[in-house]
């Protein structure tokens, strides 16, 4: 996999500043122990004095005490533009080495396919699909759970192997091996991340908050295989009973368990999937006065092969809610309006929610979209 874009994967940690140093546009992370048993007892002191204060910089300290930071005070490094003003979003790592983790890739592979599944049957799911939307949201769960649970006894439907209660052990993808894929070359950066919303001006403006974020690109290599368990539970009907109509949904027959047949399909259901997204985001931007330079960098994404993975990818890459929107609007408006979904309450126009849900887009300062990978083949 190669960066076409920045990709954060979060650990959910974040760091401020008196946890790094910066020089010459680079950060480093400092292991604070080592650094603090390096001090002498006065600058201790003022060391543990000042990190009370809520402004406290570590910068700031190891000038003002021209304190010598030997290289194994540091954590890592990273490449900046200019030093953050606020906590960094740390990016998952190994041994402090970036690495993409398999269970994202299969996320964004499990959306593409479900995507897909529905397209291609939609008029007979309808009724399944608006019966689970409707039970979600009539049900008496808090307002948050709604919001997660919506449409999730659907989805795991659509991947299940038996009619029993939804279990890992029977999903579909779990013939789907995914290794996690350890960098060739990479560069760890600190970027701003932008939140741009379209407002009543038709303008696409930033919102008030920074958010400093790891980001990692590069080279990363791993593994995408089917499971040879997937040929001895075939044959065992009673403990998988709807594994050979499920088949389809990984383009594969029950008499024909190709692995690269399978690859094929994943890819080309990617390619079909994200080029659909993206083309929903520059449907966003196309109505903003000011969108046409947002909408040349979305158009000038290559979406062959391609990926989307991460923080800051967005609503149409993580739920189905602008195809629902295509296929029923009234249910679109629906969800939206019932779990709250928006700032504003929605209305329908020309057959489109207005203001358009999703209506906001991440960039990073420098107007890059996030997540992007494409696959090389091994």
């Amino acid at each position: 996999l190669e960066t076409l874009t920045p990709v954060h994967i979060g650990t959910g940690n974040s760091y401020g500043k008196a946890e790094f140093i910066t020089e010459n546009n680079k950060l480093r992370r400092i292991i604070f122990s080592k650094l603090y048993d390096s001090l002498s007892e006065d600058q201790k002191g003022e060391l543990l004095s000042e990190l009370e204060e809520k402004e406290f910089n570590m910068d700031e300290f190891v000038r003002k005490n021209k304190i010598r930071v030997s290289e194994d005070m540091i954590l890592y490094r990273a490449l900046m533009k200019s030093p953050p003003s606020r906590e960094i979003r740390e990016q998952i790592k190994t041994n402090n080495v970036p690495y993409i983790p398999g269970s994202s890739i299969k996320g964004a592979i499990r959306t593409a396919l479900l995507w897909k599944y529905i397209c291609k049957d939609y008029d007979n799911l309808r009724d399944k699909i608006d019966s689970c939307i409707y039970k979600t949201l009539h049900s008496n769960l808090p307002l948050e759970k709604k919001k997660k649970n919506i449409c999730n006894e659907f989805i795991s439907k659509v991947f299940q192997l038996n009619d029993r209660r939804y279990d890992a052990k029977y999903d579909l993808l779990k013939f789907l091996h995914i290794s996690d894929f350890m960098p060739i070359d990479h560069e760890l950066k600190i970027k701003n991340i932008r939140t741009y919303s379209l407002f009543r001006n038709r303008k696409l403006e930033p919102k008030p908050f920074n958010n400093f974020t790891e980001v990692v690109t590069g080279s990363f290599i791993g593994t995408i295989s089917l499971s040879p368990q997937i040929k001895t539970a075939i044959k065992n009907e009673q403990e998988y009973p709807l594994l050979k109509d499920k088949l389809e949904i990984l383009g594969l027959e029950g008499g024909d368990l190709e692995e690269e047949k399978m690859l094929t399909h994943i890819k080309d259901t990617l390619r079909e999937f994200n080029r659909w997204a993206i083309d929903r985001e520059i449907e966003l931007c196309r109505k903003a006065s000011n969108g046409r330079n947002f909408c040349e960098v979305l158009r000038g994404i290559d979406t062959e092969n391609s990926i989307r993975i991460g923080f800051g990818v967005g609503t149409t890459y993580q739920t189905l809610i602008k195809l629902i929107e295509e296929k029923d609007v009234n249910l679109a408006q629906r969800i939206v309006n019932t779990l709250r979904l928006g700032k504003f309450n929605r209305n329908i126009k020309e057959d489109k929610l207005t203001p358009p849900y999703p209506k906001s887009i991440e960039f990073t300062s420098q107007k890059e979209p996030l997540g992007w990978m494409r696959f090389e083949n091994g």
